[in-house]
C-alpha cells in the first residue's frame, strides 16, 4: 500500500518515506517568474493525497475514499482553471 508511493521523479521538492509514513514538501515561494522555482506547488500535493488515498482505497475500499478522491479531482481541476485564467506562464 504505502509502499507504492513512489517520489515523482520529475518532483524533487516532495518525498514520501514509506518506513516512517512521513511525507516532505517544500512548497514553492513566490512567484516561479520573479524568483525561479524552489519548491512545488499546492497542486502537486493534492496530486499525491488524491494517488495515497486511491492507493488505500484499492485495499481498504469505501465510498468515503472515493468521495475523497473524487473532491481531490474537483480541487485539481479548480487549481487547473485558475492557471488558464492567469496563462500558462503563471506558474
Amino acid at each position: 500500500m504505502a509502499q507504492d508511493i513512489e517520489e515523482k521523479p520529475n518532483n524533487p521538492y516532495i518525498s514520501f518515506d514509506a518506513a516512517k509514513f512521513e511525507l516532505k514538501a517544500k512548497i514553492q515561494l513566490g512567484p516561479i517568474k520573479e524568483v525561479g522555482e524552489n519548491g512545488c506547488q499546492v497542486d502537486d500535493v493534492i496530486e499525491f493525497c488524491k494517488d495515497f488515498i486511491t492507493g488505500l482505497n484499492k485495499e481498504f475500499s469505501c465510498q468515503q475514499n472515493q468521495d475523497a478522491i473524487d473532491a481531490f479531482g474537483g480541487a485539481l481541476a479548480h487549481l487547473e482553471a485558475r492557471k488558464k485564467r492567469k496563462g500558462s506562464t503563471w506558474r
